[in-house]
């Protein structure tokens, strides 16, 4: 997720950041965390990053601080009327029909308590990479001195999502193996040094809850499983060694992964061996979402959908109204899904979902 520079991941567009390129740029744009975002007409045509319920509103991010906000399933969208910062977000996640949180570029976690009406910047990049220094030096971590250079750099590390876990416990990661938890509802972020240590500062892309723990899925094959404590970390055997976007555990406990040039996988046990998944495409894979009937539905950077019918056994080809790179999914009480992405927002029909 992503900058002032979006990255483009073999074509991925959206979410992810040309990281090394922004510690020259992040003194540049000193008023990105302090400046607020501005009313937009082209907001719901420009990046839209993520989109999450916030009980029956649908509440998506994106680029330039835009937090946009529809009570009738995506028909029209309004901007939030108060939202601190400028930076691009990446994700959002609810815990509850109106508290959530978003997190973006520069180490940004926001917080609302009014269904995403309002927001406040509740936690930075320049704290975390101070709590993260402090964490790691009283671990005893041999990577401390990346800490030490985070610290130096300032806010230019992005959080590239987020996950709500339920009775205020919240999980941010994202860039160099960022993983900090709260248990409090953000009254305080707290860093994994085991997480820091066990990526070796590989980014953390995505994450999803299973019956064996929190997966997580990064750049470089990087495929790990920890609890949600983040404390308890281990590295899973990955069957491909280019970058993961994605990781999903259906309701039947398959567990799905997924990236650059089309590769996905499956695994049926806890990720300790892998099944390569069928799919007639070369263009990076960006997003997916379990939908309701034990159906999975698999983006990739054309824009084209991959439709599942048997929880992520076989694939096949499937269409929205637009075609752009999505970066993420949402299923809509019509059937129809919603996708967002780098022009805004699409749909699949339910009709071509069954």
């Amino acid at each position: 997720m992503t900058k002032p520079i979006l990255q483009l991941a073999s074509g991925l567009i959206g979410v992810w950041m040309a990281t090394s390129a922004t510690a020259v740029f992040a003194n540049q744009i000193p008023g990105s965390l302090e400046q607020p975002a501005q009313q937009s007409a082209l907001a719901t045509r420009s990046l839209v990053t993520a989109v999450d319920y916030a009980g029956d509103r649908l509440v998506a991010v994106g680029e330039r601080g835009h937090i946009l906000l529809s009570d009738d399933q995506g028909g029209s969208w309004q901007q939030a009327e108060q939202v601190p910062v400028t930076v691009t977000l990446t994700d959002v996640c609810f815990d509850s029909d109106r508290e959530g949180w978003a997190v973006g570029h520069r180490g940004a976690i926001l917080h609302t308590r009014d269904a995403g009406a309002t927001w406040q910047l509740q936690y930075d990049g320049f704290r975390a990479a101070e709590d993260l220094l402090e964490v790691l030096e009283k671990a005893g971590s041999e990577q401390a001195f990346y800490a030490e250079m985070m610290v130096e750099d300032g806010a230019d590390k992005p959080f590239l999502g987020v996950r709500c876990l339920g009775d205020r416990q919240v999980i941010a990661y994202g860039a160099y193996g960022f993983a900090f938890r709260t248990v409090d509802g953000g009254v305080e972020w707290a860093p994994s040094a085991a997480v820091f240590d066990g990526t070796m500062q590989m980014h953390i892309y995505d994450t999803a809850n299973g019956d064996a723990g929190l997966y997580m899925a990064g750049e470089r094959g990087g495929l790990y499983r920890t609890d949600d404590t983040l404390t308890d970390f281990e590295t899973l055997s990955a069957p491909y060694e280019g970058t993961f976007f994605g990781v999903l555990e259906t309701t039947g406990d398959t567990v799905l992964v997924w990236g650059l040039r089309g590769h996905a996988f499956r695994s049926e046990n806890q990720g300790q061996s892998w099944t390569e998944l069928d799919l007639d495409t070369q263009q990076s894979l960006g997003a997916g979402l379990e939908l309701s009937g034990n159906r999975v539905l698999l983006v990739d950077n054309a824009g084209q959908g991959w439709l599942s019918l048997d929880g992520g056994h076989s694939f096949r080809l499937v269409t929205a109204n637009r075609g752009f790179p999505i970066t993420d999914l949402i299923e809509l009480s019509t059937g129809d899904v919603l996708g967002v992405g780098a022009r805004g927002f699409v749909q699949f029909s339910g009709d071509t979902l069954e």
